[in-house]
């Protein structure tokens, strides 16, 4: 899919798309980060796994059933010494359709572009993703999901992710939650 297509998309969801609900102050373990998350949404830390992944970081995810779905929202702090990316350009080139990749038919990847985030400049990943749910059933859905991923650098040597992952058909509903999630994020490293 070309930057055209996702830029329709994004233009059609942004316009349809009714407001972002209520937001609640969430701080990150070890204080690396604040920003405001939907209140209704639930919440998964897992502190001490991410602890010693060297990621920290929160996922909030939105109402959905687990037959078609739910939209997420991550913000993700990958720490310097991170063993699987060890940099934010390694993070971009796993993230955007590496070389060898082969995408399950009816998934597109939009070439890497630039944006700015919580006054840095970002890289943004855009890709619509196939799942196919509940991921052990005799016979799984295929459902379509929307992703997009701003990644920049920290002040220390690591870099942050803010993830957007949505099934398709409901994209432009919950587009509007992420702007606000990302236009509230504060960075302390």
């Amino acid at each position: 899919m070309t930057a055209l297509c996702f830029s329709a998309l994004l233009l059609f969801c942004s316009a349809a798309a009714a407001e972002a609900p209520p937001l609640a102050a969430y701080v990150s373990d070890g204080d690396l980060f604040r920003v405001s998350l939907p209140a209704a949404w639930n919440r998964n830390e897992a502190i001490t796994a991410r602890r010693q992944l060297l990621q920290y970081g929160v996922d909030a995810m939105g109402p959905g059933a687990a037959q078609n779905g739910y939209p997420r929202i991550s913000v993700m702090y990958y720490s310097k010494g991170h063993k699987q990316f060890r940099t934010m350009e390694k993070y971009v080139a796993a993230n955007s359709r590496p070389a060898g990749f082969s995408p399950l038919k009816g998934e597109k990847f939009s070439p890497v572009s630039s944006a700015r985030v919580a006054g840095r400049q970002a890289a943004l990943l855009e890709a619509v993703r196939v799942e196919y749910l509940p991921p052990h059933a005799a016979r799984p859905r295929k459902i379509s999901f929307y992703q997009r991923q701003l990644v920049f650098s920290g002040k220390t040597g690591g870099f942050f992710v803010l993830e957007y992952y949505a099934p398709l058909d409901a994209a432009k509903e919950f587009l509007p939650v992420f702007e606000a999630v990302a236009a509230s994020l504060k960075i302390n490293i």
